[in-house]
């Protein structure tokens, strides 16, 4: 669903800063300021926007004439989300991001798009809106990511088990 979302990361504005993987040029002060968790590098307000759209379909729960207010979500990547929301510390949030290791933002994209894929079935009524179970899940296991609850390495198969439910 490429189309869709909102692919801002190639193109930030803020390429100055030098960095090799989490040697950062920001205290430890200054990420947790920024929502920026230390240990990953990623900020917990990027989850606000999977957030929304789950209390919004809790909401709406089985009636298929309030669904259409679902509509209106669209996918945006972790950059073009803090870009748009002008957030406190939003411009901290995109450079660490960018100074993550290659493999580290592709684990949580792969994360990110999972869960993407799964809203944009929920919102087109491919599997009942009911099921929010599993969307709660995959936005789980990227919440695992940004906050270091589990490691990068334990997601990889917790998403392979998140994927096998929705075939």
């Amino acid at each position: 669903m490429q189309s869709e979302s909102a692919n801002l990361c190639g193109e930030c504005p803020i390429r100055h800063l030098r960095c090799s993987v989490l040697d950062l040029p920001y205290s430890e002060s200054e990420l947790r300021s920024a929502n920026v968790n230390p240990e990953t590098g990623l900020a917990t307000d990027y989850l606000n926007h999977f957030n929304e759209y789950l209390m919004l379909a809790e909401l709406v729960a089985d009636d298929l004439e309030d669904r259409a207010i679902l509509g209106d979500w669209r996918p945006i990547d972790y950059c073009g989300h803090f870009l748009k929301s002008k957030l406190a510390g939003h411009e901290t949030a995109v450079a660490v991001y960018q100074c993550l290791p290659a493999d580290r933002r592709d684990r949580f994209k792969h994360a990110v798009a999972g869960l993407d894929e799964a809203i944009l079935a929920h919102k087109r009524g491919d599997v009942p809106i009911s099921l929010l179970d599993e969307i709660s899940a995959k936005r789980d296991a990227v919440a695992d990511l940004i906050s270091a609850e589990r490691g990068f390495d334990e997601h990889a198969a917790t998403q392979d088990e998140i994927d096998a439910l929705f075939g």
